[in-house]
């Protein structure tokens, strides 16, 4: 029987005060804590009678040595390394939420300080993915509604330095889904998660409009925004729907009127025309199908992988085009009606 007693505290301070255990699991582990207790003859640290003793009142009393900080920082490391082995693996991921809530739970929002923004976001930024990992299915509403409790913890100050910082890290390629092994990470079309990790992102910033930091800083995230574009309509559908939902809300909540205005003149109605020349490719390419002019057999198209990539994208593009066009009014009347009543329209 070990009578290393330091590791023993080890174990509890900074390992199970910060991990997930199932009740029935925690019952085992007591039982044996305290055959340890019976037959020792020598002083066990105050943690393990503590354990030991709440068996007997029926429930468990884990202390918390260290402030829930420490503990959340003991955590990062180990489960980071969990992500860097699959963000696609449904129970690696589900163990790394549970951790993660585990150690945040304790913490008060709004409590961590823009100095730790550092240590905490390449955590964040390896974290992000798993948020629009379609594999992790339920899962990942899970980890969404995980990331935005992380995130809450920061100070209003060090959340926009964060979400600023994810939208660059993702403009510049650095935050990607693992398991690259799988797909060519030459390929531009591999990173098909892009825009859903944009639009992620300024939802992000959208829910935070009730903080002044994050209505200061409209200018220059709406920098970040017209400098993302999309050749492809259906690359670019989740990013363009949730940048119109943004600009409903700015007009809304009536937020920076001179800002909208120069929004809407220089980045909604050339978006408008863009999608109007989106229709119309649609539209064209629709009949000469009809016409037969670019119809193929199938054993043609299973030949010729690139025509059928197009025939995909044009079907995406006709099914997103109603959706798109319908944000794109009701945006671009959202922030006239809001122009006209500052009259500034």
């Amino acid at each position: 029987m070990s009578t290393n007693y330091e590791l023993l505290d080890e174990l509890f301070n900074k390992v199970l005060a910060c991990t997930h255990i199932e009740s029935h699991y925690m019952e085992v582990l007591i039982m044996k804590l305290d055959e340890i207790y019976k037959f020792s003859v020598q002083r066990l640290p105050l943690n393990t009678p503590v354990l030991i003793n709440s068996l007997k009142s029926r429930y468990y009393s884990l202390p918390q040595v260290y402030a829930p900080e420490y503990y959340l920082k003991l955590a990062i490391r180990p489960l980071r390394y969990s992500l860097h082995i699959s963000t696609a693996n449904m129970f690696n991921i589900g163990y790394v939420v549970l951790v993660l809530r585990n150690c945040l739970v304790s913490i008060k929002n709004e409590s961590i300080g823009r100095n730790q923004c550092p240590f905490f976001l390449k955590f964040l930024a390896d974290f992000l993915p798993c948020c629009e990992e379609s594999t992790l299915c339920e899962v990942r509403v899970v980890c969404m509604d995980t990331f935005k409790i992380f995130l809450s913890k920061f100070e209003p100050v060090a959340q926009l330095l964060i979400i600023r910082k994810l939208f660059s890290m993702i403009r510049e390629g650095k935050i990607q889904r693992k398991n690259l092994h799988e797909i060519n990470i030459n390929d531009e079309k591999s990173l098909k998660f892009e825009p859903h990790f944009f639009a992620w992102i300024v939802d992000l910033f959208r829910s935070k409009f009730n903080y002044e930091v994050f209505r200061r800083e409209l200018d220059y995230f709406w920098g970040d925004i017209v400098s993302i574009r999309y050749s492809c309509l259906s690359d670019g559908l989740q990013y363009y729907l949730s940048v119109f939902i943004f600009a409903q809300e700015q007009a809304l909540r009536r937020i920076n009127p001179e800002l909208m205005l120069n929004i809407y003149k220089h980045y909604l109605q050339p978006l408008q025309s863009q999608i109007s020349d989106w229709t119309e490719l649609v539209k064209t390419e629709e009949r000469q199908i009809n016409h037969g002019n670019l119809a193929v057999s199938a054993d043609q198209l299973a030949a010729n992988m690139e025509r059928l990539e197009s025939e995909a994208r044009r079907q995406q593009d006709s099914q997103s085009l109603p959706l798109l066009q319908f944000q794109c009014s009701e945006t671009l009347n959202f922030v006239a009606t809001f122009l006209r009543n500052v009259h500034m329209l």
